[in-house]
């Protein structure tokens, strides 16, 4: 949601308000949830990222896998001040911080500590922190709100505050052949000569659903000493995960990836796009009732053919990220027959 709200920003100053707005903006306090991610301990030893009131902003040594602690002086966002109650002396507004790394967005909103609302959330003394995902880019920026509607953004700019994140220690050595394979398997496995570069990402379409043997998406993995010999021990020495959402507002859900085989000195590893497949029908037969719907940002094509679902992936081995080459998840197209979903409320395109 930020990262849509500073690509269309050209403010020239560090921050700015918004008019009141006739739908009130989220200004609650943050769950449970959010609130223990915020509050996680950290340590003296902890990456720490500095926001001066005096607008400096300075972080120490980051490294992927880490948590990391942001210290937030309020008083570089003042404009949204709103009070709660009769006397007007609880406060009624907060400031979060959002994040994003290498061009992926964590829809994780971070209650900043001495801000209102979210600060009543966190234990005295305690500062917001978060794991830093992979090695990279991370871009941070806050916004500030309270409950009249009032919003106002401390963002570089709209460019955001960038640090550099490092791989951790035990980093692959390289990872990449990024390729989808749809295929009848005619190899007596998977033909692996037959994928295509993942490029960007791919879709999963009608063909592949009902026709399609082998539906991975897959990738190779080096590491001098692991991965160059059949080692017992792999699994305990490459952290390998995936990273899925359905559209891109809400959160990522990571899960461990499977080895496929030897490749060389590399080693294979695969999902499969069938498993994941969320337009499935009822067995493949039409939805009877809304009831049987799948709860996902689903759309209708302009053509009325097909109903089709985003889903937003990368990979991560060690600390490092596989993306494609220009940043961002890569994106996998599920399609089938808009007639299966006629119950449905799926927008069109």
């Amino acid at each position: 949601m930020r990262a849509a709200a500073e690509a269309t920003s050209n403010s020239s100053v560090r921050y700015f308000p918004a008019l009141v707005l006739p739908v009130v903006l989220e200004c609650s306090a943050p769950s449970s949830e959010d609130a223990a991610h915020s509050a996680a301990a950290v340590t003296s030893a902890s990456p720490l990222i500095t926001f001066t009131a005096g607008w400096t902003d300075t972080a120490t040594d980051l490294v992927a896998g880490e948590q990391a602690a942001i210290s937030y002086d309020p008083g570089r966002l003042t404009t949204c001040r709103g009070s709660l109650g009769y006397g007007g002396d609880a406060p009624g507004w907060s400031i979060d911080a959002s994040y994003m790394v290498n061009g992926i967005a964590f829809n994780e909103p971070l209650g900043i500590a001495g801000a209102g609302l979210a600060n009543e959330q966190l234990p005295a003394g305690s500062l917001p922190s978060f794991t830093l995902p992979f090695a990279g880019t991370l871009k941070l920026w806050f916004q500030n709100t309270d409950v009249f509607g009032c919003s106002a953004w401390d963002s570089n700019y709209g460019a955001n505050y960038s640090f550099s994140i490092a791989p951790p220690a035990n980093a692959p050595g390289w990872m990449g052949n990024a390729s989808v394979l749809l295929d009848r398997a005619g190899c007596n496995g998977p033909c692996y000569a037959d994928a295509q570069p993942l490029g960007t990402g791919a879709t999963f379409g009608t063909w592949a659903r009902e026709e399609a043997v082998v539906t991975q998406v897959f990738f190779d993995v080096w590491q001098s000493g692991v991965t160059d010999f059949d080692n017992p021990d792999l699994w305990q020495q490459l952290d390998v995960e995936a990273g899925e959402r359905w559209g891109s507002s809400s959160t990522f859900t990571m899960s461990y990836v499977s080895f496929a085989e030897y490749a060389g000195d590399n080693a294979r590893y695969a999902i499969d796009l069938r498993a994941l497949d969320p337009l499935d029908g009822i067995n493949g037969s039409a939805l009877t009732e809304a009831s049987q719907c799948p709860a996902i940002p689903a759309t209708i094509t302009a053509d009325g053919q097909y109903a089709q679902v985003d889903m937003e992936l990368f990979f991560t081995v060690n600390g490092v990220a596989l993306q494609p080459s220009g940043g961002g998840p890569f994106h996998v197209l599920f399609q089938n027959y808009a007639g299966l979903y006629a119950v449905c409320d799926f927008p069109t395109e």
